[in-house]
């Protein structure tokens, strides 16, 4: 799916200011914003202190705006990562990669076999993947801890336990989403969260829905209709589509 960017919330750094044009991936960083354009090529705006919003020239699939990073996969799969290095976040092991993620400070991405791979920070084990034989069908990284879904559907989680973030729950899942200390997933009977909820992020309305994004203190999620819906943290406007 194609098509023009909305954007909401805080914007002391031009980061919900979105360009006109139409783009078929978006990903938010902590005050900076990154998509790829129907025709392939990048664009970041937003704050810019660390090169994050200054992406490489090219033809991309996918792009991933983490804390103050981002990578994305160039049309011949393999990763491309810019912005800040000080953890070897923007440093790509190298390889062919199917999906990547940027976190806080650190990185994963999915090799087109399904095994995934992080590098980065690890300071709370969130670059050590929990089940490095296993494979995988989806990934998201949050601020200090990963999330991804098995083959099966099942859930497992790795990195930093402070609030519970990881300890995903039971069952099968199609969609997940990795927050500040947060995350959500999708099943047959709606969204589950779990980790943080002092601001409501974990705490999701009823539905059915198709996609789910978490922030760092907030939620967001596409119902079946195409609605939008959001919950937590709203001091900045964030929630509310």
């Amino acid at each position: 799916m194609t098509g023009a960017v909305a954007c909401w919330g805080e914007n002391t750094s031009g980061e919900a200011t979105a360009p006109t044009g139409m783009f078929k991936d978006i990903s938010l960083g902590t005050s900076f914003s990154c998509g790829v354009r129907t025709d392939g090529t990048l664009h970041c705006w937003g704050l810019n202190t660390s090169g994050q919003a200054t992406p490489p020239s090219g033809t991309f699939l996918e792009v991933e705006a983490g804390g103050t990073h981002a990578c994305a996969i160039r049309s011949d799969n393999t990763v491309a990562c810019w912005g800040a290095n000080d953890m070897n976040q923007s440093s790509s092991p190298g390889g062919t990669y199917k999906h990547v993620n940027a976190g806080g400070r650190h990185t994963c991405g999915m090799h087109p076999n399904g095994i995934v791979q992080c590098w980065g920070s690890n300071d709370s084990g969130q670059s050590t993947v929990a089940a490095p034989a296993d494979v995988f069908n989806a990934i998201d990284t949050g601020d200090a801890f990963t999330c991804a879904t098995r083959e099966d559907n099942t859930l497992q989680c790795w990195g930093r336990n402070a609030e519970g973030q990881d300890i995903e729950p039971s069952g099968t899942y199609s969609r997940l989403c990795a927050g500040g200390a947060h995350a959500c997933a999708i099943s047959g009977s709606g969204i589950s969260c779990w980790g943080r909820n002092a601001e409501q992020q974990a705490t999701p309305p009823a539905g059915n829905y198709t996609s789910v994004a978490c922030g760092n203190l907030h939620s967001c999620a596409m119902r079946v209709d195409g609605t939008v819906t959001c919950w937590g943290l709203n001091n900045l406007g964030q929630a509310p589509p």
